[in-house]
């Protein structure tokens, strides 16, 4: 059984970030390095690229800064029955970086098993082991297979697929379903088509859920004032953005906020 114990996903540091655990911890940690940041490896620091991944068992030390700058990730941290062995059977090392030719499906299951982290349920234990499961076997084959011409990705799914991972870091919060169509050269009932079979989302829907993330995050930064997060996520009005904000997460912004700062 994989356990998940905390999640993360665009875990934004202004300031950058120095994570000193010379024990490690008590549960594995999977990561993937949104900035380029410095990792001790052969007992030296040594630099590691943007779109890293890297995993780390129970007990390893982990230490990674980024002391330039700001710093972003997204992070698992969980337990694992023969974690060991199901790793090697999948060919996935510990404290290496890995990089993926196209990281997108994995960062979209990393974003996936964040969200059910933080939803409740009689089955969420047995969603999230399968969920965890599903992320490394998809990330051994994304690593060691080769693509050929019957299983590699037809055009419009491999350019589908950089747009959902460009709407998951928030680029397309202030574009319309039209503009981004005539960016691609498509259709806009085209592309809604194209999107909803191949993600079972709509395009409509994963914008949303971009622009409430956002916004999610920008609350916990006194200094913006619900105002300046309606207009940066990308809506027009106060009323429709506390009305899509309370519909995915419970609660109007500003009590949102308030639970934050009085947690």
């Amino acid at each position: 059984m994989i356990v998940v114990k905390a999640a993360s996903y665009e875990c934004y540091h202004e300031n950058g970030i120095n994570i000193y655990r010379p024990k490690g911890t008590k549960d594995y940690l999977f990561l993937y390095f949104r900035s380029d940041a410095e990792i001790i490896l052969h007992k030296t620091y040594e630099i590691i690229k943007a779109n890293t991944f890297f995993l780390y068992p129970k007990g390893a030390p982990q230490c990674y800064r980024k002391t330039n700058g700001s710093f972003n990730n997204d992070w698992i941290h969980f337990t694992i029955d023969s974690g060991k062995s199901f790793f090697q059977e999948l060919k996935i090392p510990f404290c290496t970086p890995l990089i993926l030719p196209d990281s997108s499906i994995i960062n979209m299951s990393m974003y996936d098993i964040r969200n059910e982290f933080f939803q409740s349920g009689t089955h969420q234990t047995q969603i999230l082991d399968a969920k965890m499961r599903t992320l490394f076997y998809k990330f051994s084959d994304c690593y060691y297979d080769k693509p050929s011409e019957t299983n590699s990705l037809n055009a419009n799914y491999q350019k589908l697929l950089l747009l959902r991972s460009q709407i998951s870091t928030y680029k397309y919060l202030q574009s319309s379903i039209p503009e981004i169509a005539a960016k691609l050269n498509m259709s806009s009932s085209h592309l809604a088509h194209l999107y909803k079979k191949f993600f079972l989302i709509t395009l409509e829907q994963d914008i949303i859920n971009s622009r409430i993330h956002y916004a999610k995050t920008l609350l916990l930064n006194p200094i913006y004032t619900i105002t300046d997060i309606c207009y940066q996520c990308g809506y027009g009005n106060i009323e429709h953005f506390s009305r899509q904000f309370k519909k995915l997460t419970g609660h109007s912004p500003s009590h949102y906020r308030k639970e934050f700062f009085n947690a």
